[in-house]
């Protein structure tokens, strides 16, 4: 698994890629206030975890551990210096494909008409 950290010193990055390190280990409580920035897939294609759910101890330590699964992509919130807006949004966000989004988009700006795939992608 590769922890991110959003501000690494500049000498520590240079050490760590002069050392060819590119993963470093983590435990729960280095993620513990994370979220999944991507859907966690098993080797069989089933959705374990899907984006934006928070990471939790159970999921951690049960799914993904029971699955295998070693490594998957976090989304780092960092209160002091930046803002969960984005991840908000998602959160409420209930749509999965482009498809689905072009359909809605297409919803909101003609109400009175009927949404298509074939139309929502006309009109964009």
């Amino acid at each position: 698994m590769l922890k991110l950290i959003t501000r690494l010193p500049k000498r520590l990055k240079k050490r760590l890629v002069k050392a060819e390190v590119d993963k470093i280990p983590v435990t729960f409580e280095d993620i513990e206030h994370t979220f999944f920035a991507e859907d966690v897939v098993t080797p069989d294609g089933e959705v374990l975890i899907e984006t934006n759910t928070a990471v939790t101890e159970e999921m951690f330590e049960k799914k993904l551990q029971e699955q295998n699964i070693k490594e998957f992509q976090v989304l780092f919130i960092d209160r002091l210096t930046s803002d969960s807006v984005m991840r908000d949004i998602l959160a409420v966000d209930k749509v999965k494909t482009q498809e689905e989004a072009l359909i809605d988009i297409y919803k909101k700006l003609r109400p009175g008409e009927p949404a298509t795939e074939e139309t929502a992608k006309n009109s964009f």
